[in-house]
């Protein structure tokens, strides 16, 4: 359900060292993510990520092969872990936000 995954980006957001033993590390944020999205698949659950890369896709006006987040980190922050850390959490704020079904957005 995407109102959980709002809620999990909200903490990763604000207070991601609760959830992440290295905050600073975009490796283990988007290892958690990926972690995530692996568990609700295991429970039956939609993973909200299986739909991102594409969006980011159309986003970006492009098709790549890299992973969404090596394309975050590699081209869209050159390679800048800090930077590519709050990108994601943008990216994926924005992505949450416009395919909603409910309509509802997050707030900052």
């Amino acid at each position: 359900m995407r109102s959980n995954f709002k809620t999990i980006i909200k903490y990763l957001k604000e207070r991601r060292d609760m959830l992440i033993p290295n905050k600073d590390s975009y490796e283990c944020l988007t290892s958690f993510l990926i972690g995530y999205g692996m568990g609700k698949e295991e429970s039956g659950e939609t993973d909200v990520l299986n739909d991102f890369h594409g969006w980011l896709e159309n986003k970006e006006g492009r098709n790549f092969s890299l992973h969404w987040g090596s394309y975050i980190l590699h081209i869209l922050c050159n390679g800048d872990e800090k930077k590519a850390i709050n990108k994601v959490l943008d990216l994926l704020t924005e992505f949450v936000n416009e395919t909603s079904p409910d309509g509802a957005s997050m707030s900052d």
